[in-house]
């Protein structure tokens, strides 16, 4: 079936091509072709979803790509809110009830983040649909949508999604649903798994292990048994008979060597020749295919060996680099996340009516160069401030390049950051500000520090 699948999606890339084709043809009218066509097609087979699910639950290289990718990704994450005091406060309890509730089936927000890392690698696309409480009151709940359920169709130039169930066509409410694509093609608005390229060698390396099962079933490690029976025609014997009667006692003696080989007994009788071939030499050349199709499974899944456990002479300078590089990749991923999730609670704090806006902030990935960027991070705040006390630039402007909106800003409006509480599965506010005066003392004379 696999092949088959594949089969289709190099012969729907030279359907594009002759589309194209036809597109540059001076006498196609590219107006009436994009009226007549409604639907628009992915340029690969929709099953290859199903393949690469399967593929997540029962390949060690993909499951361990995907849970990597999750538990480093998730790392905790803020929110920070902008309105009023009293804004912010009522904003603080409901998106803790949002948190608690809307996610019921993944055990609160942190569950689900799971599951839209998993969603992501395995169909390269965010799909979340947000269903909105009876009197439009709120958000009541939001649940993953299958992607593969998901079709676009081609309306005034547009691309406008609907999702194909028991074959019916049900539109989808633009404000309640999310479709974020992590990569498409140019021309088309359906995201592309990032393990497609290596689907092609994983169903390599599931024949290759299948075959090697069935020579350990038959042979074993040690290498191959040559067995040889002997015997003769009766006087009289019809041909068939004869024939039938060798086939009978070959598989009779077979069947003995199967029962008795793991027990490592051999009994034979003047009838049987019995030989021993040792393949040892010849299985390094089966490891080294091996290895060179893992090594083609890890590229195609956009993850170095050393990364799944596969050492191949891989320094610590390399796996740092490796690592840091996967970080890169999951910092994308971590947006398309925010995006969707900052969607959803903006949405219910505008149905509650109360004038706050969200933003969701993750925490830094535990990083192999943590002191680095700390030392470095240092460095850029105090030539920063060296530019300020010189005259170059001001208080503004320092704060800016400190990563602050402002210097100080004094008003009616706030902003603060809420921390999520992994350990209770709550939002909880931290401190707007902490004041920091010097006080003096009549009797030392001492400069202390006092915070209130």
């Amino acid at each position: 079936m696999i092949k088959e699948l594949l089969h289709r999606l190099f012969k729907s890339h030279a359907v594009a091509f002759a589309s194209e084709q036809a597109v540059r043809n001076p006498y196609f009218n590219v107006t009436k072709f994009n009226n007549d066509i409604g639907d628009v097609n992915p340029s690969y087979p929709v099953e290859f979803i199903d393949v690469l699910k399967k593929l997540a639950l029962i390949n060690p290289d993909v499951s361990q790509t995907i849970q990597k990718i999750s538990m480093l990704g998730n790392c905790g994450h803020k929110v920070e809110l902008e309105g009023g005091s009293r804004a912010i406060n009522a904003a603080l309890q409901e998106l803790n009830n949002l948190a608690r509730n809307a996610f019921s089936h993944d055990a609160g927000l942190d569950g689900f983040i799971n599951q839209q890392f998993r969603q992501i690698c395995i169909t390269g696309a965010l799909c979340q649909e947000t269903v909105i409480e009876n009197q439009f009151t709120g958000v009541e709940t939001v649940y993953q949508v299958p992607v593969k359920t998901i079709r676009f169709i081609l309306k005034n130039n547009r691309f406008i999604p609907i999702q194909q169930v028991a074959g019916k066509n049900i539109e989808l409410n633009p404000i309640s649903f999310i479709y974020i694509p992590l990569f498409t093609d140019e021309d088309s608005p359906y995201a592309l798994p990032p393990f497609l390229a290596a689907l092609q060698y994983l169903m390599r390396q599931y024949e290759q292990w299948q075959n090697i099962d069935n020579l350990m079933q038959l042979w074993g490690l040690m290498g191959i048994t040559w067995l040889k029976v002997h015997d003769g025609r009766y006087f009289n014997e019809a041909p068939n008979e004869y024939e039938r009667r060798l086939q009978l006692k070959l598989q009779r003696y077979f069947n003995l060597f199967l029962k008795n080989m793991k027990k490592g007994i051999a009994v034979t009788g003047e009838d049987v020749d019995l030989s021993h071939h040792n393949i040892s030499k010849a299985a390094s050349d089966v490891s080294r295919i091996i290895e060179a199709t893992e090594q083609q499974i890890a590229s195609g899944l956009d993850i170095d060996p050393a990364m799944l456990g596969r050492t191949y002479s891989t320094t610590e300078t390399y796996a740092t680099v490796c690592y840091e590089t996967l970080l890169g990749k999951i910092s994308n991923m971590q947006r398309m996340i925010k995006r969707a999730n900052e969607r959803v609670y903006n949405l219910h704090l505008t149905m509650k009516n109360i004038p706050a806006t969200a933003h969701i902030i993750f925490n830094d990935m535990h990083s192999l160069k943590y002191l680095d960027k700390i030392q470095a991070k240092k460095i850029e705040q105090e030539m920063a401030i060296q530019r300020r006390d010189a005259g170059i630039i001001d208080n503004n402007t320092l704060a800016h390049e400190l990563g602050y909106q402002e210097a100080f800003k004094k008003s009616e409006e706030s902003q603060v950051i809420l921390n999520y509480n992994t350990s209770r599965g709550k939002y909880e506010l931290l401190k707007e500000c902490i004041t920091i005066q010097p006080i003096f003392t009549q009797l030392s004379k001492k400069k202390h520090l006092a915070i209130v």
